[in-house]
């Protein structure tokens, strides 16, 4: 369950392809309903998501800066 349930096995982690426990520990992926680990980078390379995420992303980008900004109250 959390970081100190389970020692972590001898096995080489580095940013680019961190280890599934190292991962788990830190509870960044996480087993969906249907028992299947599901990441960003798995859920970005399915063509719908991406789809959807891009098209927010491209919405957002398009406003102009003054409805970012604070109201000064």
């Amino acid at each position: 369950m959390g970081f100190l349930s389970k020692p972590p096995r001898a096995e080489i982690t580095t940013a680019r392809n961190p280890a599934a426990w190292f991962l788990e520990a830190m509870g960044w992926q996480k087993e969906s309903a249907s028992g299947v680990r599901v990441s960003e980078s798995v859920a970005l390379g399915l063509s719908a998501y991406y789809c959807g995420v891009n098209m927010i992303a491209g919405t957002i980008g398009s406003l102009p800066l003054n409805v970012y900004g604070r109201d000064g109250k």
